[in-house]
């Protein structure tokens, strides 16, 4: 929720993060997870451009339901 809140976090943030659900779900997790990595991992792209950095930031947002 920090990230869609227009924070940054690190990768050892993702790290300690600790997800368990069922196998549907798990799958689900898994790729949020993924996303986060690939969010942390371009953040000196996306610190230079700001488009860039809303529009990943957009995408995070829409695959959270109710938010």
């Amino acid at each position: 929720m920090r990230v869609l809140d227009g924070e940054e976090i690190t990768q050892a943030d993702i790290e300690d993060l600790d997800f368990e659900g069922d196998v549907e779900l798990q799958a689900a997790l898994n790729a949020a997870y993924i996303k986060l990595l690939e969010f942390v991992h371009d953040r000196e792209a996306r610190q230079r451009d700001r488009a860039l950095d809303r529009m990943t930031r957009e995408s995070l947002q829409a695959k959270i339901p109710g938010r």
